[in-house]
């Protein structure tokens, strides 16, 4: 099971990498795969973020590396007032 999901997630990124957009835009009964993957993203980075190194297989320097970019980004987003829901 975990080389399958393994060769699907791989697949993805290849498909991002070579189509881009036209591959995220893409449909698939009525819902856009683009969407999809970027909630994945967010809940992936959401645990990743929450849960103790200890308790999932990430390497600390991976792990601590984007706790730092969460909180940079953050601290970015209050000292400049930017607004996220704004085109």
């Amino acid at each position: 099971m975990n080389n399958l999901i393994s060769k699907l997630v791989i697949g993805l990124v290849f498909m991002l990498l070579v189509f881009t957009r036209s591959f995220a835009g893409l449909y698939i009964n009525g819902y856009r795969i683009g969407e999809y993957l970027v909630g994945a993203g967010l809940l992936i980075s959401f645990i990743l973020f929450l849960i103790p190194n200890k308790y999932i297989k990430v390497p600390s320097a991976i792990h601590n590396n984007f706790r730092f970019l969460v909180v940079a980004f953050s601290i970015t987003i209050y000292s400049t007032a930017t607004s996220l829901t704004a085109t």
